[in-house]
């Protein structure tokens, strides 16, 4: 039986002339979608993620200006943000005032100690005004020891508050107990008026550290006490929510914000 030879049999041709090649489509439309996605997702990410990485992003979202911004690690000298900070603050000061400013922050190691310090050591050598650095946040130890310790240890006054002489002609640096009258639930306003005025006469400028929180009413008062504040923002440690927070307390209460300070984070002075 002979068989029949197997015949080819062409297919009908699935483009015209001229066309692209459906895959080739569907290859560019999905990389266009992935990349939208990604942009998106990204946009997504960066409204939630819940602590600031740029000075831009902090500024947006608390409505305070930007007074400068301080990096991780320095060179020897004054940061150049610091001493900005120190001129824009004499600048605004009212002639014959002396200024308390106090600096704020809403996380552990966002760098508002060493920016305080650093304020407080570039007023003092530089401007050559006599300046107390007072530590709410814990004690004048800390700076003591950076700043350079004299022989005789630093002993609180009945008030709560004692001066003590630093390696840096001038500045002066509290040993400041956390249940001072200036912090202290139980102290009355008139007490705190008292204890701010004997503060003013006796220095030309006093920089507060203040704490992460602003838990009860004498912290609200001192924040509206001073003549402004400046809210610390350290890159990957302030967490936006807490930061609107306390703007929002604060203000609330009366006080008033200089601005922020952009921090890389904890920084040796």
């Amino acid at each position: 039986v002979q068989q029949a030879a197997p015949v080819g049999v062409p297919e009908a041709a699935s483009l015209r002339p001229g066309t692209t090649h459906p895959g080739r489509l569907w290859v560019a439309a999905g990389v266009a979608l992935g990349l939208l996605c990604a942009l998106l997702l990204g946009a997504l990410l960066t409204r939630w993620r819940a602590v600031f990485l740029h000075p831009a992003e902090a500024e947006r979202a608390t409505g305070l200006a930007g007074l400068g911004a301080m990096p991780a690690q320095g060179r020897a000298g004054t940061p150049p943000a610091i001493a900005s900070l120190a001129v824009q603050l004499l600048d605004g000061a009212p002639p014959g005032h002396a200024q308390m400013v106090q600096f704020l922050g809403t996380a552990a190691g966002d760098g508002r100690d060493a920016a305080a310090r650093a304020l407080a050591v570039e007023l003092a050598r530089t401007h050559g005004l006599s300046v107390a650095l007072i530590d709410l946040d814990g004690d004048g130890r800390r700076h003591l020891a950076t700043l350079g310790d004299p022989a005789q240890p630093p002993i609180p006054s009945p008030e709560g508050v004692f001066a003590h002489a630093t390696g840096v002609p001038r500045l002066w640096v509290t040993y400041q107990r956390r249940e001072a009258a200036l912090m202290t639930p139980h102290a009355l306003e008139a007490g705190v008026l008292h204890m701010a005025d004997r503060l003013r006469s006796a220095f030309d400028v006093c920089v507060l550290i203040g704490g992460k929180e602003m838990d009860h009413y004498a912290r609200r008062r001192l924040s509206a006490l001073v003549d402004g504040n400046i809210l610390v923002v350290g890159r990957g440690r302030t967490r936006g929510p807490a930061a609107q927070e306390m703007i929002g307390q604060v203000q609330s209460g009366g006080g008033r914000f200089f601005g922020l300070f952009w921090t890389e984070g904890a920084r040796a002075a």
